[in-house]
């Protein structure tokens, strides 16, 4: 028993060591490797997975005085919890470190959400709610949640954008979350669910969920954890994939990481966060691939190590959108 709860806290306190690492101003590509390689031990995810939810909690309560003394405290006591740099990496070396993120706007509301009830989060917000079953729910950037309970069911409609959803167990009142293009049935479980371009994306962390397309004769996909499906009405090939959840998963704790992304991927993502928006123009490398932790809405850091990183110039349009574009050559 001792050398389980040694072992434990080995476990914890490596999990810590890398939450402040991603965090930091710097970090290598080989640390990021390093990263997920220690990652692929299922007991050190959830050892981090437990730490990015302490992280998300605190967030989420970052406005209350008393947790404000208390976070503090932490700080004072554990140098790991600082606050998060934005932070990104490239496959030829390159490195910037990009300034201290605004971070998405998180609140954390304790009052339940009831049958009948909507709530919607504007561009750059996060906002965790709890049902009145005891099910808690955080919603991403610019999205729309109806909640529709009966004595028989529960029933809530994502009518945009994202959630992750931690289902308290009631065998006599299934969880369904209706997406649009597929539902998603909770068998006690926790999971994210994204809807965007009539695409639905479901990811399961933990327990087992049912996801069925909407259109007629649609075989029902049942997930195993660390699986992730993607509905597009315009492909037949669906089926569920195993992904990593630190990437699928990192928003509930207001990041951003990118694994072996393309570019405009990445560009797609911090755009989510922030009114300001990015462009890639001509001789922008499109595809290349990055990796690196990065904070939610903080696009003029993302900018500043793109345009370093890749070599890149910066032009500001009239409309407000920052355009990352390819460095002309100089003139012979």
């Amino acid at each position: 028993m001792k050398d389980e709860q040694l072992q434990s806290r080995r476990r914890s306190d490596e999990a810590a060591d890398w939450l402040a690492r991603l965090s930091t101003n710097k970090i290598s590509n080989a640390d990021l490797d390093a990263f997920w390689a220690w990652r692929r031990d299922p007991l050190n995810r959830a050892a981090y997975e437990r730490m990015e939810d302490f992280n998300a909690t605190a967030r989420g309560l970052r406005d209350d005085p008393d947790m404000r003394a208390a976070v503090q405290e932490a700080m004072t006591r554990r140098p790991w919890w600082r606050s998060i740099l934005a932070a990104l990496s490239f496959p030829r070396g390159a490195y910037v470190a990009g300034a201290l993120a605004a971070g998405v706007a998180a609140v954390l509301l304790i009052a339940p959400l009831r049958s009948g009830e909507r709530h919607t989060t504007a561009i750059g917000e996060q906002v965790t709610v709890r049902l009145d079953d005891g099910s808690k729910i955080q919603l991403n950037t610019d999205s729309a949640l109806r909640v529709r309970f009966s004595k028989s069911e529960r029933r809530l409609v994502l009518e945009r954008g994202q959630a992750f959803f931690d289902v308290a167990h009631d065998p006599a009142r299934p969880f369904v979350v209706d997406a649009g293009k597929a539902s998603v049935r909770a068998l006690g479980t926790r999971f994210d669910v994204r809807r965007s371009d009539g695409e639905v994306e479901v990811t399961l962390t933990q327990g087992s969920v049912e996801v069925t397309p909407e259109h007629s004769g649609a075989r029902t996909w049942t997930l195993s954890e660390g699986q992730q499906i993607r509905i597009d009405p315009n492909r037949s090939d669906v089926a569920p994939a195993s992904t990593d959840l630190a990437v699928a998963t990192a928003w509930t704790s207001g990041r951003m990481f990118f694994h072996d992304t393309p570019l405009a991927q990445a560009v797609a993502e911090v755009n989510r966060y922030n009114r300001k928006k990015i462009a890639l123009g001509a001789g922008a490398p499109r595809d290349m691939k990055i990796n690196g932790a990065f904070d939610a809405g903080d696009t003029e850091g993302f900018v500043a190590a793109a345009a370093e990183g890749l070599g890149l110039e910066v032009a500001r349009k009239a409309d407000g959108v920052i355009e990352l574009r390819g460095r002309k050559p100089p003139a012979v």
